[in-house]
């Protein structure tokens, strides 16, 4: 991860970005930012002052077109949308469904619903879109009742694009579904199919 140092105003407009593998930039002052940035493979020294500084930039090789939001934390700049960590930590995504009720189908094709019924996810059937090869963890828990800790099987190590399916062998009257993963590339959750069945009542 390459860092932008220096002091005064950074003017990101039409301008000319060096270091390659740029992530964030750091500095006092001011930042501009205003589309197309242009990013060049050159060098820039991290601790000179820009001011004093009369090295060149180097030459443009990839241009962004699209405009991406800019955060500032401390005193550290961040592009979203960009790389699998968030500074020096891994970005850890989580995505949760709890509260499912559904036992089943009616004759119309409708979802039919009953907190009284004890159920059990046999397995799931999750859609993302991803790069091929990205891990998402896979998790499926049950509750008696909806303020009950949620007892949880899993993690299951998904591989978008190779796996369809996993097993699962929990129950609850109340079921709940999970996502998880670390240091992936972006991924998304298109839909998911649950294996459920009914095992009685209580």
């Amino acid at each position: 991860m390459t860092a932008l140092t220096g002091d005064g105003v950074l003017t990101v407009s039409g301008a000319t970005l060096s270091g390659g593998g740029i992530r964030h930039i750091t500095g006092t002052g001011i930042l501009l930012p205003s589309f197309p940035v242009v990013i060049s493979d050159g060098i820039v020294p991290d601790s000179s002052i820009w001011d004093n500084n009369d090295e060149e930039w180097g030459q443009a090789d990839l241009v962004y077109s699209e405009a991406r939001p800019i955060m500032l934390v401390g005193i550290e700049f961040y592009r979203a949308d960009d790389g699998i960590d968030f500074g020096p930590v891994p970005i850890d995504a989580t995505l949760t469904r709890t509260g499912l009720t559904i036992v089943g189908q009616d004759r119309f094709g409708q979802f039919t619903v009953d907190p009284g019924v004890m159920k059990q996810v046999c397995g799931m059937w999750p859609i993302f879109q991803a790069n091929p090869g990205t891990v998402v963890q896979l998790w499926a828990g049950g509750q008696e009742n909806p303020d009950d800790p949620i007892t949880w099987e899993g993690p299951y190590d998904f591989r978008i694009g190779i796996d369809s399916f996993q097993d699962f062998t929990v129950s609850g009257r109340y079921n709940a579904v999970r996502f998880t993963s670390v240091a992936q590339k972006p991924w998304s959750l298109l839909s998911y199919d649950l294996d459920i069945e009914p095992v009685g009542e209580r």
